[in-house]
């Protein structure tokens, strides 16, 4: 698990987790195949919160299902 500053997990509180089930929904309708969803989830949280550390993101919602869906295009 990742250890996050209480800034960083507010902010992941904020503004990402409320577009988890949307992301989940997404996932599943335009990714049929993908066989384990939930790894693909925690990989889009781990890579949200990598680019974070090391820039602002502007648009958290259009960064996180960017990045959902080109972990699942690598998949």
């Amino acid at each position: 698990m990742i250890s996050l500053p209480k800034k960083s997990d507010r902010w992941f509180q904020e503004k990402i987790l409320p577009h988890e089930p949307m992301l989940r929904a997404w996932l599943r309708a335009k990714f049929p195949s993908l066989t384990d969803p939930d790894d693909l989830v925690q990989e889009t949280f781990s890579r949200v919160l990598q680019a974070r550390a090391t820039a602002p993101i502007a648009s958290a919602k259009a960064f996180l299902f960017t990045t959902a869906r080109n972990l699942a295009l690598d998949l």
